[in-house]
Protein backbone atom coordinates (compact mmCIF):
# COMPACT_ATOMS: atom_id res chain seq x y z
CA UNK A 1 0.00 0.00 0.00
CA UNK A 2 2.98 2.29 1.00
CA UNK A 3 4.94 1.41 -2.57
CA UNK A 4 1.82 2.50 -4.48
CA UNK A 5 1.24 5.90 -2.43
CA UNK A 6 4.72 6.53 -2.98
CA UNK A 7 4.88 5.48 -6.78
CA UNK A 8 1.72 7.71 -7.26
CA UNK A 9 3.36 10.75 -6.06
CA UNK A 10 6.37 10.25 -8.21
CA UNK A 11 3.94 9.73 -11.20
CA UNK A 12 2.07 13.07 -10.13
CA UNK A 13 5.49 15.28 -9.12
CA UNK A 14 6.73 14.02 -12.53
CA UNK A 15 3.72 15.38 -14.55
CA UNK A 16 3.64 18.87 -12.78
CA UNK A 17 7.15 19.09 -13.64
CA UNK A 18 7.18 17.89 -17.13
CA UNK A 19 4.56 21.09 -17.87
CA UNK A 20 2.12 21.09 -20.61
CA UNK A 21 2.35 22.47 -24.66
CA UNK A 22 0.58 25.55 -23.19
CA UNK A 23 3.95 26.44 -20.99
CA UNK A 24 6.18 25.24 -24.08
CA UNK A 25 4.83 27.71 -26.74
CA UNK A 26 1.17 29.32 -27.53
CA UNK A 27 -1.01 28.21 -24.68
CA UNK A 28 -3.46 26.61 -27.21
CA UNK A 29 -1.83 25.34 -30.08
CA UNK A 30 -3.98 26.54 -33.09
CA UNK A 31 -4.21 29.73 -31.94
CA UNK A 32 -2.25 32.75 -33.41
CA UNK A 33 1.13 34.26 -31.47
CA UNK A 34 -0.50 37.49 -31.39
CA UNK A 35 -2.40 36.44 -28.67
CA UNK A 36 0.15 34.87 -26.52
CA UNK A 37 2.43 38.13 -27.25
CA UNK A 38 0.91 41.19 -28.77
CA UNK A 39 2.38 43.51 -30.27
CA UNK A 40 3.40 46.87 -28.43
CA UNK A 41 0.69 49.40 -27.03
CA UNK A 42 -1.73 46.05 -27.55
CA UNK A 43 -3.47 44.07 -25.76
CA UNK A 44 -5.88 41.20 -26.02
CA UNK A 45 -8.65 39.71 -25.36
CA UNK A 46 -11.30 36.91 -25.47
CA UNK A 47 -14.40 35.57 -25.35
CA UNK A 48 -16.68 31.99 -25.84
CA UNK A 49 -17.85 32.21 -29.49
CA UNK A 50 -21.57 32.51 -29.57
CA UNK A 51 -24.51 32.16 -32.06
CA UNK A 52 -24.44 36.04 -31.17
CA UNK A 53 -21.12 36.54 -33.35
CA UNK A 54 -21.52 40.47 -33.07
CA UNK A 55 -21.42 40.12 -28.69
CA UNK A 56 -19.01 37.60 -28.93
CA UNK A 57 -16.62 40.23 -30.94
CA UNK A 58 -17.41 43.27 -28.53
CA UNK A 59 -16.71 40.90 -25.40
CA UNK A 60 -13.56 40.15 -26.93
CA UNK A 61 -12.49 43.89 -27.73
CA UNK A 62 -13.89 45.45 -23.92
CA UNK A 63 -11.75 42.50 -22.19
CA UNK A 64 -8.90 43.95 -24.69
CA UNK A 65 -9.28 47.59 -23.44
CA UNK A 66 -9.54 46.57 -20.05
CA UNK A 67 -6.18 45.04 -20.37
CA UNK A 68 -4.83 47.60 -22.50
CA UNK A 69 -5.86 50.29 -19.31
CA UNK A 70 -4.40 47.81 -16.86
CA UNK A 71 -0.90 48.43 -18.64
CA UNK A 72 -1.08 52.55 -18.22
CA UNK A 73 -2.59 52.49 -14.73
CA UNK A 74 -4.05 50.23 -12.34
CA UNK A 75 -4.40 50.45 -8.63
CA UNK A 76 -4.06 47.36 -6.41
CA UNK A 77 -5.63 47.05 -2.89
CA UNK A 78 -4.28 44.89 -0.47
CA UNK A 79 -5.14 43.22 2.86
CA UNK A 80 -2.90 40.73 4.55
CA UNK A 81 -3.87 39.28 8.19
CA UNK A 82 -1.49 37.47 10.31
CA UNK A 83 -2.97 35.92 13.62
CA UNK A 84 -0.84 33.63 15.91
CA UNK A 85 -1.31 32.64 19.39
CA UNK A 86 -0.19 29.94 21.57
CA UNK A 87 -1.13 28.88 25.11
CA UNK A 88 -1.95 26.35 27.29
CA UNK A 89 -5.20 23.86 27.56
CA UNK A 90 -5.49 21.44 30.19
CA UNK A 91 -1.83 20.87 30.65
CA UNK A 92 -0.66 20.84 26.73
CA UNK A 93 0.84 23.58 24.89
CA UNK A 94 -0.72 24.80 21.74
CA UNK A 95 0.48 27.30 18.67
CA UNK A 96 -2.06 28.22 16.07
CA UNK A 97 -1.56 30.41 13.06
CA UNK A 98 -4.06 31.93 10.68
CA UNK A 99 -3.30 34.02 7.54
CA UNK A 100 -5.43 35.41 4.73
CA UNK A 101 -4.29 37.77 2.04
CA UNK A 102 -7.00 38.98 0.04
CA UNK A 103 -6.67 41.73 -3.26
CA UNK A 104 -8.07 43.37 -5.94
CA UNK A 105 -6.91 45.43 -8.97
CA UNK A 106 -8.95 48.44 -9.69
CA UNK A 107 -8.34 49.96 -12.93
CA UNK A 108 -9.99 53.96 -13.96
CA UNK A 109 -8.60 54.88 -17.37
CA UNK A 110 -10.04 56.73 -20.02
CA UNK A 111 -8.21 55.32 -23.43
CA UNK A 112 -8.93 57.54 -26.57
CA UNK A 113 -7.39 56.49 -29.94
CA UNK A 114 -7.67 52.40 -29.22
CA UNK A 115 -8.76 49.97 -32.04
CA UNK A 116 -9.06 46.55 -32.84
CA UNK A 117 -6.26 45.39 -34.66
CA UNK A 118 -6.57 41.55 -35.45
CA UNK A 119 -9.83 39.52 -34.49
CA UNK A 120 -9.27 36.04 -34.74
CA UNK A 121 -11.93 33.30 -33.66
CA UNK A 122 -10.49 29.86 -32.94
CA UNK A 123 -12.80 26.60 -32.21
CA UNK A 124 -15.30 27.82 -30.11
CA UNK A 125 -13.35 31.22 -28.71
CA UNK A 126 -13.09 35.16 -30.06
CA UNK A 127 -9.60 36.94 -29.76
CA UNK A 128 -9.05 40.28 -30.25
CA UNK A 129 -6.23 42.32 -30.19
CA UNK A 130 -6.87 46.45 -29.44
CA UNK A 131 -3.75 48.61 -30.13
CA UNK A 132 -3.48 52.00 -28.67
CA UNK A 133 -1.86 54.85 -30.72
CA UNK A 134 0.23 57.07 -28.93
CA UNK A 135 0.00 60.08 -31.33
CA UNK A 136 -3.65 59.93 -30.55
Amino acid sequence: MIRSIVALTALFALAACGGSSAEQGSSFPDVPSWVDNPAENCAVGSSRLTSNRGLSRETATARARTELAKQLNVKVQSIFKDYGAQGEAEGAEFTEELVEKFSREITDQTLVGTRPTRTKAVGNEIYTEVCFNAEG
